[in-house]
């Protein structure tokens, strides 16, 4: 039995979807457990993730199945509701 070579995830999608649903890079980035670093990194093309990493992600973004997309959308959207809650709580420095 042989598997489809699963398509990574670019630097554009991973843009196109935090515009999408409005979330942030760290909250994407909370989301698929790496550091801001790393994401930001990815999405300037200046360091391409490998292995875990990339999977990390690519599941954040794509859902590690398609039933699982609905359920990290609606994660992700959580996350940045918090963060913008935390954000206007706390004083601007």
């Amino acid at each position: 039995m042989s598997y489809a070579p699963v398509k990574r995830v670019t630097p554009g999608e991973v843009i196109a979807h935090r515009k999408r649903h409005g979330i942030s890079q760290r909250a994407l980035a909370a989301l698929a457990g790496v550091s801001v670093k790393t994401l930001r990194d990815f999405e300037r093309a200046a360091r391409p993730p490998i292995g875990r990493t990339e999977r990390l992600i690519r599941h954040a973004v794509r859902g590690p199945q398609p039933a699982g997309v609905d359920a990290i959308t609606n994660l992700a959207e959580r996350v940045a509701k918090l963060e913008r809650l935390v954000k206007d709580l706390l004083p601007a420095a």
